[in-house]
């Protein structure tokens, strides 16, 4: 029989081991979350994992620290603390531009570190951290003069000012993120991992002069397409380089076109292609934590630019923000008079600028700086699917906080992404605020304002159109050709024919002399005012004169006039609904032959185009007018079929049958008879 052998337990050894883990633990936690130093109010978690970016990852961490406002410019405050307690070699890559602080710092193991910070009178730490990865990108302001060779361009790095820094992909720049865009000086730095020793070539793609270094050795020595004459340089240069590490530096000096992108050429390769990202040695991203005092979480909030007009010249950004401390949002305040109540909304700034941010979590602010301004360009997403979020996003914007500039931009933003009342509001307060149309083409949004206004039914907004461009027009074909869309307006829209006869008159006497084709539309407004009012050999006498006369036969060109057979044009434009196209049609017959609206039948073709627009109550106007015109037209079936077409859109049952009936009694040989029928069935 087999023996059984009994273990022997100690229940109290057992205790006393779990106790002992215990307060290892416990001992642990505590060390790990002692206060570094109590000279730092503030700090806040930065989690190192494998997430990286770049080629061969290195033991570097980047974060872009959210700073609350509490550092100095320098943020020489900044510590970072491993888990141990222990504070690890650190460097404020940049700050000073706003409430952001990229820092870069040894990460040997990864994990949360906490970062230190809100000590504005600390020194820089003893021991700085020289990183070997990441790609940063420093833009300085360039001043008098244009270097062409290395030793100038040095002296000129030495004096002139930093604009910003900031990490970046490859060594490519399209656009100055930080400066003028016409005028600067970029400098990349990176750390180049050679794959295999040999003959290494560099080119350099840039107007201006620019000049790779690889270990401090020039490789590209390009003085810039201008400045080439007499001279040996190429953009070009090889290096022996060994497998292995090595410092590159690709510095472009520009004073026309900020853009630059340096290539190379390995072993065995047939060209120059660009350097790729995964070239560069790699770094791993920090992920930013709430910050905290010691006695426990404030309120706090991060960002970053989710993308940008910039690769368009235009200087709009959309912004990404976020909290970092839990809690209900009550409100952000974004500092250029627009507010969100949403948890992590994106903000779109329509000019560069820092603007104070202001985030309310259960009733405590925070309040940060930040830097808006076109960094990234597009990142991948169709300039129409950003146009449309952002017009999305700024169509309500409050315009009291925008400059003249920015609601231009919010306008044509608007009116891009067919946004109409959004283009409104946005043109008419750059104009109200003073905002100058800076060539030909900006003029003719005042134009494009007042048919917005018009065809939105806005008639008295449309007139405040008309009386600006008067009183803001630099030449007298610009001030007629107001006060001939004010006349329009009164008469066709607001059926005030007394007020636009006044008009009329006003460019007659003014502007008589002047050189302009405005003055003759005037004049033959004034032949249909008198049409109106019954004085049909007047008219007819207006209308011969503007058509027949010495006097009218000069035009200057003023009237954008269309060739050929308007009234088929007319139709065909119809058909493919391209309204402004038929409107062209009309407006150039009743140019070319004025008389034209002795028939009315133009007036009947614009009621036509007011349907096909769901403006029905201004057709029948419009066809009340062409019957007025010439109660006997020959087309008079064509007015009464589609009078009752628009008192149907109205939904005026009673008058739309009356005229149907009209058309069956009084054409019944016309194919519209058929039709009228049809209708009242």
């Amino acid at each position: 029989m087999a023996t059984r052998t009994r273990s022997t337990r100690n229940p109290k050894r057992e205790i006393r081991n779990i106790v002992l883990v215990l307060a290892l633990i416990v001992s642990s936690l505590q060390a790990a979350d002692t206060w570094f130093n109590s000279a730092w109010p503030l700090r806040r978690t930065v989690t190192v994992t494998d997430v990286g970016r770049g080629g061969k990852l290195r033991s570097v961490a980047y974060a872009t620290v959210p700073t609350l406002g509490k550092c100095n410019s320098a943020a020489t405050d900044i510590r970072v603390v491993n888990d141990a307690g222990k504070e690890v070699k650190s460097l404020v890559v940049s700050a000073g531009f706003d409430d952001h602080a990229l820092v870069a710092f040894e990460a040997q193991t990864k994990g949360v570190y906490k970062l230190y910070f809100g000590n504005p009178s600390a020194k820089e730490p003893a021991i700085k951290l020289e990183p070997d990865a990441g790609l940063v990108l420093e833009v300085r302001e360039l001043g008098e003069g244009a270097p062409t060779s290395w030793d100038d361009t040095q002296k000129l790095i030495q004096n002139s000012k930093v604009l910003g820094r900031a990490l970046w992909p490859h060594l490519e720049v399209n656009f100055n993120p930080f400066g003028a865009p016409d005028k600067g000086i970029y400098i990349q730095s990176a750390t180049l991992d050679i794959p295999v020793t040999g003959t290494y070539g560099f080119q350099s793609n840039a107007s201006a002069a620019s000049f790779i270094l690889i270990d401090g050795k020039l490789a590209v020595d390009w003085p810039g397409w201008h400045n080439t004459k007499g001279r040996k340089q190429q953009n070009t240069g090889q290096l022996e380089l060994t497998a292995g590490a090595h410092k590159i530096q690709y510095v472009n000096v520009f004073n026309a076109h900020g853009a630059c992108l340096a290539g190379w050429q390995k072993p065995g390769d047939k060209g120059f292609t660009p350097i790729p990202t995964a070239a560069f040695a790699g770094y791993l991203i920090a992920q930013v934590g709430p910050a905290e005092t010691k006695t426990g979480p404030i309120a706090d909030f991060d960002w970053h630019i989710a993308d940008d007009l910039g690769m368009e010249g235009r200087a709009v950004t959309s912004v990404q923000f976020n909290t970092l401390t839990k809690g209900k949002v009550v409100k952000w305040d974004f500092g250029d008079g627009a507010v969100s109540f949403m948890d992590a909304p994106v903000h779109v700034y329509i000019e560069p600028g820092v603007y104070n941010v202001v985030c309310e979590i259960d009733g405590k602010k925070a309040e940060q700086k930040v830097l808006a301004r076109p960094i990234h360009g597009h990142r991948g997403k169709q300039y129409e699917k950003r146009i449309s979020e952002y017009a999305a996003i700024i169509h309500d914007y409050p315009t009291d906080g925008l400059s003249a500039s920015a609601c231009f931009e919010l306008a044509l933003i608007c009116h891009e992404a067919q946004r109409f009342e959004g283009a409104q509001r946005g043109f008419r307060a750059a104009f109200e605020k003073g905002y100058v149309p800076k060539n030909a083409d900006e003029f003719q949004w005042l134009p494009r304002l007042y048919e917005m206004y018009r065809d939105a039914a806005r008639y008295d907004d449309a007139m405040w159109v008309c009386d600006f461009m008067v009183k803001t027009a630099k030449s007298d074909d610009v001030a007629a050709m107001a006060l001939n869309l004010k006349a329009e307006i009164q008469f066709d829209y607001m059926d005030n024919v007394n007020a636009a006869q006044e008009t009329c008159k006003t460019v007659l006497a003014t502007y008589a002399k002047s050189n302009t084709d405005h003055v003759r539309m005037a004049y033959i407004r004034t032949g249909e005012y008198a049409l109106v009012r019954g004085d049909r050999e007047q008219a007819r006498k207006i209308f011969d004169d503007a058509q027949k006369s010495d006097k009218w036969k000069k035009w200057t060109g003023d009237i954008d006039v269309t060739e050929g057979a308007h009234e088929l044009n007319f139709t065909q434009y119809m058909r493919q609904r391209e309204f402004d196209g038929a409107m062209r049609e009309i407006i150039s017959w009743e140019w070319k032959t004025p008389s034209i609206k002795l028939t009315g039948q133009t007036r009947c073709m614009r009621g036509r185009l007011l349907i096909a627009k769901l403006q029905n109550a201004l057709a029948v106007k419009e066809f009340e007018r062409a019957h007025q015109a010439d109660p006997k037209a020959p087309f008079g079936d064509e007015i009464l079929f589609y009078k009752g077409a628009a008192y149907e859109g109205l939904k005026a049952i009673a008058k739309s049958k009356e005229c149907y009936a009209k058309v069956i009694k009084e054409f019944p040989e016309s194919s519209l008879a058929v039709r009228a029928k049809e209708k009242l069935k």
